[in-house]
């Protein structure tokens, strides 16, 4: 599952692509997430993360394979820190300990 701006960003190179770069295979003991499982973690639709990712406010997924991505746990989960939490709101799902 790949969105289409995503996957032309991810196959072409140069300076305006760094964001999407295929990168290096994750560390071990790193986990790697599908879009569902982002979707799943952030609330988020499919096309407002495509949409994130393009604008480079959201971490860039690993390319796996020629229509599939993955994104780094350990990204997203900082991403996720990084957002600003609703007014009176205390532990949310995602936090890890």
């Amino acid at each position: 599952m790949t969105c289409k701006k995503l996957n032309r960003n991810i196959t072409t190179s140069g300076p305006a692509d760094d964001a999407a770069e295929i990168v290096e295979p994750p560390i071990a003991g790193q986990r790697l997430l599908s879009m569902r499982e982002v979707q799943q973690l952030t609330t988020y639709s499919r096309s407002s993360l495509c949409r994130l990712i393009a604008a480079r406010s959201f971490p860039a997924p690993l390319k796996l394979g020629a229509t599939k991505i993955a994104f780094r746990e350990f990204e997203v989960l900082s991403w996720l820190r990084s957002r600003p939490r609703a007014h009176g709101s205390s532990n949310m799902p995602w936090e890890v300990r």
